[in-house]
Order: structure tokens, then C-alpha cells, then sequence
């Protein structure tokens, strides 16, 4: 049976390895306090992990923290656990952002506008006109795509539907969403686009933290071979964070 301090020690060159890999230990500067702040709360999961009677210890001898191993892999994890964060996230517990972007019209009364450079997820969507709002939108490989090509059994105002998609504009390939759809004649003005943007991992709404602790710690188990059952109690402990969400 593996000690839990091989167990750690292990875990601890797995991250070595893996920091020498990204290049994180040589230039990898200072890390900035508010997330430092994060990758202390990270750490704490990560001991709450491997509990060990002296504590786990990861710092790399007495070194500050731009040479220390595990706050360097956590902050360059911490951006992509908080893009995940607001993929997974119960919906209605996330604050949205308005987009300004405008409506482009088609000539078969669809129409299209583009998504935000720091668009994540879909909250809401509404043309003028239409009865509802819509909150997700399907891709082209889905079947209700080619639906939206005949005009019997496309969305409508009654039951709108909308498709992430890319298409040219202005000789550029560019992420949209593309609606179904108005009557002829109505104007093709946005009553309502909330969606979830992209936000640094220090900008994370307070009562979202500590499920993004949680999935940055998970993270982290998965990338350096730990137990399943590790990995496995981290995903429990995130569903635990939606759960009790205010």
C-alpha cells in the first residue's frame, strides 16, 4: 500500500514536472494578490485531499511565491477553471452582461448578430416581437439546425429558436447567433441579449468561489494521476457548491 507521504511526494513532482513543462518556475513573476487569495483557498482543498499528520508541503525551499511550484501550475489553471465555472453553473445564479451588438436582418426574415469577443454562455435572447425569450441555442450538427431551413417548421414568434453558429462577415469567418424567426415586415430590433461573458478568476462573483476552488483543485488531481476516488469526491464537493448556491 502507498504512505500518504510517498503519496504527496508524488503529487509533488508530478507538478514539478509539470511546471518545467509550461516553463512556469523560470520568468514566472509575481502573482498578484487577489489571486493569490484563490490559490490559498485552492491549497487548503488540495490538503483537505491528502491529509497528512505534518501538513503537505509544496513550496520549492524557501523561495517566494513566482518560484513556487504549485501556486505557479494553480495560477495558470485558475483562468480556464473560471471559464468552466461559468460553463457548468447553474444559469440563473450567474450575473450576466448585455450585449450591444445589433441585429443583422436576412432576406427570409431570420437574421443574425454577432457574438461578443468575451462571450461564454447564452442567458437570454429576445427580438422585438417575438412571445419569449430563449436561453439556449443548439449548433448546426443538431437536428433542429436543419429544421430552421424550411419555413413550415422553423421558429417562429410563438416558439423562437436560435443557432450558434459561423458564417462570413466582411470576409471574416465570425462567431454568431443566428435567430428564427420575425414575420415580413417587423423590425428586427434585440428587446433582450444577456449572456455570460468571460471574467479573470480573480473577478469571479463572490458566491461562485468556491466552486471555482473546487474545480481548479479537480483539475489539478486529474492532471497529476490521482485516485479516482480523489477526483471523484472533488466533482461532489462542486455539485455541493450549485446546490447551496444564494
Amino acid at each position: 500500500m502507498t504512505r500518504l507521504s510517498d503519496q504527496t511526494g508524488q503529487f509533488r513532482d508530478a507538478l514539478l514536472d509539470l511546471a518545467n513543462a509550461l516553463a512556469l518556475i523560470e520568468g514566472g513573476g509575481d502573482i498578484e494578490a487577489p489571486r493569490m487569495e484563490r490559490i490559498a483557498g485552492i491549497k487548503v482543498k488540495l490538503d483537505e485531499m491528502m491529509p497528512e499528520g505534518e501538513g503537505t508541503q509544496f513550496s520549492v525551499e524557501d523561495d517566494d511565491n513566482n518560484t513556487n511550484i504549485l501556486d505557479l501550475y494553480i495560477n495558470s489553471r485558475l483562468d480556464p477553471a473560471a471559464v468552466l465555472l461559468h460553463q457548468i453553473a447553474p444559469l440563473s445564479k450567474i450575473n450576466g452582461k448585455a450585449s450591444v451588438n445589433t441585429a443583422v436582418a436576412n432576406t427570409d426574415n431570420s437574421g443574425y448578430v454577432v457574438l461578443d469577443t468575451d462571450f461564454i454562455r447564452l442567458k437570454a435572447f429576445k427580438m422585438v416581437g417575438w412571445l419569449t425569450d430563449v436561453s439556449k441555442a443548439y449548433t448546426p450538427e443538431d437536428p433542429v439546425y436543419r429544421k430552421q431551413k424550411s419555413t413550415y417548421l422553423r421558429g417562429g414568434k410563438t416558439k423562437p429558436v436560435c443557432i450558434f453558429n459561423e458564417i462570413m462577415v466582411e470576409s471574416t469567418v465570425t462567431k454568431v447567433l443566428e435567430y428564427y424567426s420575425l414575420d415580413e415586415g417587423d423590425d428586427h430590433s434585440i428587446e433582450k441579449f444577456i449572456y455570460i461573458p468571460e471574467v479573470a478568476a480573480e473577478d469571479v462573483q463572490s458566491n461562485l468561489t468556491d466552486a471555482l476552488e473546487w474545480i481548479c483543485a479537480k483539475d489539478i488531481l486529474q492532471i497529476t494521476g490521482r485516485p479516482q476516488e480523489d477526483i471523484k469526491m472533488a466533482e461532489e464537493n462542486i455539485q455541493n457548491c450549485f446546490i447551496n448556491l444564494k
